[in-house]
């Protein structure tokens, strides 16, 4: 039987007790954390229990560092068991996990990524730069947000933000299991992304607590 590990998208807030059990339970797990920890400085009761008084940023490449040393913990738990995966791919954070997973970085290489490049303050690069037709760059002191769209089986997701400056599509979900809804994520300045949520009647659903414009241009350089 082929198996496949898919990882998770990064969260802004999650309920840590899964991953403490996993902690308790298992060496591997454990063996993750320390690593994590050892490589980015951050303390590992902070990173399993998601706990402390951090400002915006450290609270970030916590949540970050945490979910990444989890989800590679797990993996060596399943690979001890003999479970080995014939493919792995995720999204966003976990797309990085299973990059350094399928053998294309060295977990320390991810883990220095996560806490030293991925958030840096960053404003994304002329289109030039960058070899994308639209360049996007973020203002400075001007808040960036996402947002979740749920839209019907007519709506086009183009329709919220191809004439909109300063909105993008993020991630597209697809549809329910009913192919009744169809969810979508967008990204941008948070005051066009409340202006759009405000014209659309409760259409997009600004995100609170997020304050990072993933997947848009406004993030090029974490590329």
């Amino acid at each position: 039987m082929a198996l496949a590990s898919i990882f998770g998208t990064n969260l802004f807030h999650y309920e840590p007790s899964g991953v403490i059990e996993f902690y308790d339970r298992y060496p591997a797990v454990r063996e993750s954390f320390a690593q994590a920890s050892a490589w980015t400085g951050l303390d590992v009761e902070t990173l399993v229990r998601q706990n402390g008084d951090h400002d915006d940023e450290v609270r970030r490449r916590v949540v970050s560092v945490g979910l990444a040393a989890a989800q590679l913990g797990i993996q060596d738990v399943l690979a001890g068991k003999g479970l080995r995966p014939h493919m792995t791919g995720g999204m966003s954070l976990g797309g990085m996990v299973a990059s350094c997973v399928a053998g294309a970085c060295e977990r320390r290489e991810l883990m220095d990524v996560l806490v030293r490049g991925e958030h840096q303050p960053l404003h994304a690069t002329t289109g030039e730069e960058t070899g994308q037709e639209e360049p996007g760059r973020a203002e400075p002191g001007r808040e960036e947000a996402i947002a979740s769209a749920y839209l019907g089986p007519d709506d086009d997701p183009a329709g919220l933000y191809a004439d909109r400056d300063g909105i993008y599509l993020s991630c597209d979900f697809g549809w329910d299991a009913d192919r009744k809804v169809r969810i979508v994520m967008l990204s941008g300045y948070r005051d066009e992304l409340e202006k759009l949520s405000a014209e659309t009647g409760g259409m997009v659903n600004v995100t609170e607590g997020a304050d990072v414009a993933v997947h848009s241009p406004l993030r090029a350089r974490a590329r």
